[in-house]
């Protein structure tokens, strides 16, 4: 028994450490591979990224919500709009206390913003500052699964698509992260 638990430990560890490898991989990439801007469908990647969700918010008791228009177009690098959601996404799974996550499309003037909205305990403005760094958890955070490269990935892919990522504490309480894209059409 002990051996066998001691195995699965170690697998375990193997499997978090190959996660993190892949993830700095994907932050190098994002901060100085060759990714270029193209014209992308938002509203079909952010449906089938709440799509992909849906198996762990179902299971979890957690109401995913889909907000905003149905339908717009921005400049991003191709997989960035996916991976920044399922960033957003996965941290407010993790730390927005079981409260309904929104995910809408906001079409501007000039520009699409991609909102990820919780109501749980949300950050300090000191915390949303370090937040976007590397390896950085929050002092709550310590004893939950995670590296902390999620918004540094997030704030990575957004430079790289020459636009930016937002975090911020709505007045009426929660986490609000958000894509700001570059509206094509």
């Amino acid at each position: 028994d002990r051996r066998d638990r001691g195995v699965e430990e170690a697998l375990a560890e193997l499997d978090r450490l190959e996660t993190t490898a892949e993830r700095l991989l994907l932050l190098t990439r994002a901060e100085e591979g060759d990714l270029h801007p193209m014209v992308q469908d938002i509203g079909y990647a952010v449906d089938e990224t709440i799509r992909s969700w849906r198996v762990v918010t179902d299971r979890d008791g957690i109401e995913l919500r889909r907000g905003g228009s149905a339908a717009a177009s921005a400049w991003a690098v191709p997989g960035a709009i996916e991976e920044v959601l399922d960033n957003l996404i996965d941290n407010a799974v993790k730390y927005g206390d079981r409260t309904p996550i929104t995910v809408s499309i906001l079409r501007g003037l000039h520009n699409v913003r991609i909102v990820v909205s919780d109501r749980g305990p949300g950050m300090t403005d000191r915390e949303i500052e370090q937040a976007m760094g590397r390896f950085w958890r929050g002092p709550t955070q310590q004893s939950k699964p995670g590296s902390g490269l999620g918004l540094a990935i997030a704030n990575a892919l957004a430079t790289r698509c020459g636009e930016r990522l937002e975090v911020q504490r709505p007045s009426n309480g929660g986490l609000e992260s958000s894509l700001v894209l570059e509206r094509a059409g």
